[in-house]
């Protein structure tokens, strides 16, 4: 199961042949939320750039209805 520093994962919601997502707890204060990330370990830079592109708009984006974008995370292995 995916695990992640500072997160409690609940569940898997959904698997592509590139992604995985998972619904998780952030232990800081209990806020769900959604992770996403790599199927495979150690994406290729293309894989990488996309995530950081895709989390750059999301934080531009606002109002309702809007996915809001917490955080970055990028592990050793997987963004």
């Amino acid at each position: 199961m995916f695990e992640m520093p500072g997160y409690q994962t609940l569940d898997q919601i959904e698997t592509t042949s590139d992604i995985r997502l998972y619904r998780l707890l952030r232990q800081e204060d209990g806020l769900r939320v959604i992770a996403k990330t790599t199927k495979g370990e150690y994406p290729g830079s293309t894989m990488v750039d996309a995530f950081r592109y895709e989390y750059d708009v999301l934080k531009r984006l606002s109002g309702r209805g809007a996915i809001e974008a917490y955080s970055l995370e990028i592990t050793p292995d997987r963004p």
